[in-house]
């Protein structure tokens, strides 16, 4: 009698065993068909808007700390006749903005404590009614690799004997958004203007602009 009992026993943990097995590998399937992709997708968008901020705040802090106009970034010269025959840019100062920008939005981004946005769990299923409900899931952003800013100028004919300058700071930043369940890496890149005029008269004889940290 007790072995019939042992061997329904064994049978019953072996049936409980198997039935757990399938809806554990049916869960999981389910996660990664229906919820891992909104759910990445989400992060992806959380962790961009928040490196964009960082970028943001760092470009803004670099200028206000070294005393940058960016009005005074471009420089030119004129003829007797008031054309431009010289463009170009302040090239100390630009670097000078290149550089702590670059290295602001890196120990931005290299702050782990400060690293983390919530998310709402009704976010990853993907649907507007409930993205703003359910508990928060922490995603933590981290850096993978140093920041880079540059300067990029941009000259171009705009209408009759009228040239457009512009000079732009692009921005890039390569950062990972994980948590337990999830793990992207993520770069951003963001070019913000700096300087744009148009000078009348003859397209300039020579331009110069800033060489690339």
């Amino acid at each position: 009698m007790r072995k019939k009992v042992k061997i329904k026993t064994k049978i019953k943990l072996l049936l409980f065993t198997l039935t757990a097995s399938v809806i554990f590998a049916g869960t999981c399937a389910l996660y990664d068909r229906f919820l891992l992709p909104p759910a990445a997708k989400v992060c992806e968008s959380m962790a961009v808007t928040y490196i964009n901020r960082c970028i943001g705040e760092s470009f803004s802090a670099a200028l206000k700390e070294n005393g940058i106009k960016t009005a005074n970034l471009l420089k030119y010269e004129k003829n007797r006749d008031g054309r431009v025959v010289f463009a170009g840019t302040d090239t100390a100062a630009v670097n000078t903005l290149c550089a702590d920008t670059a290295q602001r939005l890196s120990a931005a981004l290299n702050e782990q404590a400060d690293n983390v946005i919530c998310i709402k769990s009704g976010a990853f299923t993907g649907l507007s009614m409930l993205s703003e409900t359910g508990f928060d899931v922490p995603v933590r952003i981290k850096s993978t690799g140093d920041a880079q800013a540059d300067c990029v100028t941009e000259v171009k004919g705009v209408g009759i004997n009228n040239v457009s300058f512009r000079l732009y700071i692009a921005i890039s930043a390569r950062a990972a958004a994980y948590n337990p369940l999830l793990n992207r890496e993520i770069t951003v890149t963001r070019r913000i203007l700096l300087a744009d005029a148009v000078y009348s008269g003859e397209v300039p004889d020579t331009v110069l602009s800033a060489p690339a940290n």
